[in-house]
Order: C-alpha cells, then sequence, then structure tokens
C-alpha cells in the first residue's frame, strides 16, 4: 500500500492552464456592486457573490458579512482540495506544473476519452516522460450474450500513476481531452510512501448520502446524493521500518491524501483506492520480524 500525500499548488507550482481565470469580472474598490453579482479575486483564485449592494473598498476575502465565498475559480478548481468542484472546459484541457522531485500523479473526476502525461527536465528540457492513457476501458465479456448486446465500454474517471521520474527541475504537463466538453476534479501531485504489503482480506464499500422518505400512505421516494468510498486494510510491515511507518501515518492525521491500497493492477482494484484519510488505526505485533497494521479509509469521493 501506498500513499500519496498532496503537495500544495501555488502560482508558482501552476506554470500554465488552458483553463482561463475569467469566471466573472474582477472585484474594484470603486464598483458599486448590485446584490447577488459575483466577481473574482485572482490573488486567492476564488469567486465571491456580494450579499450586500453599493460600494465598499473592504478586500471581499476579508470581509464575509458582505461577500459570500463561492469557491475557487474554474481554473483552479481541480486544486481546491475539494470534490465535486471541477475544471472544466472544451477539449483540450491542458495544464503544466512545476512541482519539484515528485514520482506520483493522481487524477480524479476525469471526463474525457484520452489523458496524456509529459515530463520535460525543465522548462523546455529532454522528454523524460511521455504515456497516453485511454479512459475508455473494454467491458469483460463473459459470454456471447454478452458479446452482441451488452458489450458497453466502461467510461475511467480517475487515473493514477506513481511512476513518475522524479526529476527536481521537472516540468508536468497533462492533457485531457475528449470529443466535446472534458474536466479534471481533483489533481494529487506527490511522492508515493510505501505503507507495506497490503493482505487479501481487504474489504470496500461505499458511503451512500442518498435520502429515501416514506409518506403517510407508504409511497417511498428517494433523493439521490453522492457517496463516498471506504475500505479496510491490512499491511504486512517489516518491524525494523515500523517506526517509520507509524511516524508517516501520524503525521497524516485528518489530513486528505491519496490512499492507495493495489501494489498491482490498480486499474482493476479501484475500489481500494481513495482520495480521503483514515479513521482509524490499529498495530499489532504478532511476528519476531513482522508487524500488522490495519487501516479503515474513508474517501470524500
Amino acid at each position: 500500500m501506498r500513499v500519496v500525500a498532496p503537495l500544495t499548488i501555488t502560482d508558482a507550482v501552476l506554470i500554465s492552464s488552458s483553463a482561463s481565470e475569467t469566471d466573472y469580472a474582477a472585484w474594484n474598490a470603486g464598483t458599486s456592486y448590485t446584490l447577488g453579482q459575483r466577481v473574482i479575486r485572482t490573488t486567492t483564485h476564488k469567486v465571491y457573490e456580494n450579499l450586500i449592494a453599493g460600494t465598499n473598498a473592504n478586500l471581499p476575502e476579508n470581509d464575509s458579512t458582505r461577500w459570500l465565498d463561492c469557491g475557487a475559480t474554474n481554473r483552479w478548481k481541480m486544486f481546491d482540495a475539494k470534490v465535486g468542484t471541477s475544471t472544466v472546459l472544451p477539449s483540450p484541457l491542458t495544464w503544466t506544473l512545476a512541482p519539484g522531485r515528485v514520482d506520483s500523479l493522481c487524477l480524479l473526476e476525469l471526463v474525457g476519452t484520452q489523458v496524456q502525461v509529459t515530463v520535460t527536465a525543465g522548462a523546455g528540457g529532454p522528454v523524460i516522460y511521455d504515456k497516453t492513457f485511454s479512459l475508455i476501458k473494454p467491458s469483460v465479456v463473459t459470454d456471447w450474450y454478452a458479446y452482441f448486446f451488452l458489450n458497453d465500454p466502461m467510461t475511467i474517471s480517475q487515473l493514477i500513476l506513481t511512476d513518475l521520474p522524479p526529476n527536481p527541475t521537472a516540468r508536468v504537463t497533462v492533457t485531457v481531452t475528449g470529443p466535446s466538453t472534458v474536466a479534471c476534479g481533483v489533481c494529487v501531485t506527490g511522492s508515493a510512501k510505501y505503507l507495506g504489503a497490503t493482505q487479501y482480506d481487504a474489504s470496500a464499500g461505499l458511503n451512500d448520502f442518498s435520502v429515501k422518505t416514506t409518506d403517510a400512505f407508504g409511497a417511498t421516494s428517494v433523493l439521490k446524493r453522492d457517496f463516498s468510498k471506504r475500505f479496510d486494510v491490512k499491511l504486512e510491515v517489516p518491524n525494523d521500518v515500523i517506526d517509520q511507518v507509524t511516524k508517516l501515518i501520524y503525521s497524516l492525521r485528518s489530513t486528505l491524501a491519496m490512499w492507495i491500497a493495489p501494489d498491482y493492477r490498480r486499474d482493476t482494484f479501484t475500489p481500494l483506492i481513495a482520495y480521503g484519510f483514515y479513521k482509524e488505526f490499529n498495530l499489532t505485533v504478532p511476528y519476531y520480524d513482522m508487524s500488522i497494521c490495519s487501516l479503515s479509509i474513508e474517501g470524500v469521493t
């Protein structure tokens, strides 16, 4: 199992993006705004909605009584550490990062048909990594009926890479393409830390936030809402590194991170991959040279 603690994306890290930051007009201290009018602040990369009509020189991020924080601008939504907010653009969507020495890139809530990831050694340097991934996966066919009538391709919404070359001057360019509108909801980059070997008795499920109501006549209706992943794993950790592993896990308490339980075939065991935090951590020492770590992961997507 591996965990990727996200690198904070700043203006210095986000070199370029095809998503422009022009959602609304930029806030101006001398403008008289109407009730409900929205503006953006390129310093905070957020959208604000006016709650009190008129003119006021207070910065929107410092005046919550007058301005409602509506979240990140379209350009920065994939970096806001939130799910359900996506950077959306007519194809293609391209951005370049200067993250330094990292080896992992995790893209969630993808919409499109193809993703290309390119890494160069510095700006304009030689290409040291260039791979293209299809987001369309053929269905598993088990019989002739399924072959002729049920052979609908599956759409992949996440891409997990832990094989980027860790170059200190790396420039990582990602391009999402599709027939029309494409999107990326979460972009996480960082260095994957190995926690231990995942045992085969892992379990996975979901938390469904839909609401079921039944009226006085017994008629039931369902209000469909979002859901989040959850899974439980046990890891085999050599005792000579147990202090290092537990220290890392302690440091990630109440921290959003990418938890990657499969040691291989990550395109198949996607229920054991989640962007979230750990709820429980337990350690037992049943052997002289090996400990068992139990982790309960709760995703936010």
